[in-house]
């Protein structure tokens, strides 16, 4: 397999079909070798000549279908039930879909569509994407064991996972505002609550919250008065001591100089991403000569609202430098209308954004920001419409193995508890049927991911704010 894709390498660029070709991997490296190399030629050259090979196409697609259902089904039997553990690993694989599906929604080559949008590459409709998504998950809501400590209840706080724990700060109870440190141990299934010392953020709700290098970076958000912030601050996890940065440095000693820095606003999102590279993400640095990791981490702020409007700029702060630098659109590049109580998620060094609100409309428009070459793209397909999830905001999104899980929200006066994941590699929507104990309708709750799970907390429906936690089994995705 791998001879025919490095011959055939100047086609697959040309065509755009790369990402055709690794999401098929996992489907193909059940076949034996001469039945891969034969749904690939057909493929590769189905994209090259265009309706001229639909038939082999066809022949490959119904030869590896059979093939499949000769073998696949009696070697990957169903597992039997297994209880469910949270964190836990599968001792059983997951069963196979019964359905195969062989092919990719592909980005349109250069050639062929406008930059900034995606769609399906012509003709390649008859195909379908590799691994279908599961169609139901189960939801669990835990015993809570720890007797000690229980949280109000709340929305609008911030939440963010570590390792086994998610720790969460702030929110709103009936217009009491919070700046409450918690945390979360999915292990041993108890809250704690954390005292802590420094200088300590004000009460609020709507901010952001990350943990990086064993501390939380906190961003924003809002207090009863409707007074904005744009504050930055760091806690250290084993001191638990908080400190403000400061949007001035000294230079010699004495002046200060204002530096770039985001306006104030709540209901925003900071969205983090890692990787082994210098301050800007487009320049590479050699590892240092040390044995320490090397790792640049930068957090992306992007919308939310301040007192008077809904914002669309987008910030990116590196976070051993503490400098901030504004993204700004390139003549007519596309972008996303403002917004706020969106979410964003990173996937592949991209930011993926979904929903929100811009004060007259709810949305449901899916944009991806490459974060290398510093561009937008709106992800359209319209075969997909009918599946996509409704216009909603205050809702959440994970990200656990390919997909984005999206969950509740709200759309005008209707609350929601639907479950839709995105597919990164296909570009699909699935709508999931929940099983187990659902979490009911919600909006301005956090979910974040621990071990192969997502676990929410929290938030409010048209009567009530929300204490309860739950607990999503995700391992069918990672």
């Amino acid at each position: 397999m791998a001879k025919v894709l490095e011959q055939n390498s100047q086609y697959i660029q040309r065509t755009g079909a790369h990402i055709l070709f690794k999401g098929m991997l996992e489907v193909l490296a059940g076949t034996s070798k001469n039945q891969s190399i034969n749904i690939l030629d057909a493929l590769i050259a189905y994209l090259w000549n265009g309706d001229r090979s639909k038939n082999s196409v066809d022949i490959a697609v119904e030869q590896a279908n059979a093939w499949y259902g000769q073998h696949m089904r009696h070697t990957l039997a169903t597992p039997a039930a297994q209880p469910f553990s949270p964190n836990s690993t599968p001792t059983t694989p997951a069963a196979p879909d019964p359905h195969p599906r062989i092919a990719m929604l592909v980005r349109a080559g250069s050639s062929t569509a406008p930059p900034g949008t995606y769609s399906n590459l012509p003709g390649l409709q008859l195909l379908q994407a590799a691994g279908a998504p599961p169609t139901s998950l189960k939801w669990l809501k835990p015993l809570i064991t720890s007797a000690d400590f229980v949280p109000d209840a709340r929305a609008g706080h911030a939440t963010c996972s570590q390792t086994t724990k998610f720790w969460t700060f702030g929110g709103n109870l009936n217009g009491v505002f919070s700046n409450q440190l918690m945390v979360f141990d999915t292990d041993a299934l108890g809250w704690k609550e954390k005292t802590v010392g420094g200088v300590v953020p004000s009460v609020r709700a709507g901010h952001s919250l990350n943990v990086w290098n064993n501390s939380l970076w906190l961003f924003g958000g809002a207090d009863l008065k409707r007074d904005y912030f744009p504050e930055l601050f760091t806690c250290n996890l084993d001191q638990l001591e908080w400190e403000q940065v400061m949007p001035t440095n000294t230079q010699n000693g004495t002046s200060q100089q204002q530096l770039p820095w985001p306006l104030a606003r709540a209901g925003h999102t900071a969205t983090l991403i890692q990787h082994n590279k210098s301050s800007s993400p487009q320049q590479q640095q050699p590892p240092p000569t040390n044995n320490t990791r090397f790792t640049d981490a930068f957090l992306y702020l992007f919308g939310g609202e301040d007192a008077d409007r809904c914002l669309s700029d987008l910030w990116v702060l590196n976070l051993r430098s503490l400098e901030w630098k504004q993204i700004k659109p390139k003549g007519t590049e596309l972008w996303p209308p403002a917004r706020s109580q969106h979410t964003c998620i990173a996937y592949d060094n991209n930011l993926w954004v979904f929903g929100g609100d811009n004060h007259n409309d709810y949305l449901s428009d899916l944009w991806m920001f490459n974060t290398e070459s510093e561009q937008w793209c709106k992800i359209e397909n319209q075969e997909q419409a009918v599946l996509s999830p409704c216009s909603r905001a205050g809702h959440s999104a994970v990200g656990v193995g390919s997909c984005m899980v999206i969950f509740g929200g709200v759309n005008s006066d209707t609350f929601l508890a639907d479950t839709h994941l995105f597919n990164f590699n296909t570009f699909q929507w699935t709508q999931v049927a929940a099983r187990g104990t659902q979490p009911t309708e919600r909006s301005g709750h956090t979910a974040c991911v621990c071990g192969q799970n997502m676990w929410i907390f929290g938030g409010y429906d048209s009567a009530y704010f929300r204490q309860s936690v739950y607990c999503l089994d995700c391992r069918q995705l990672a």
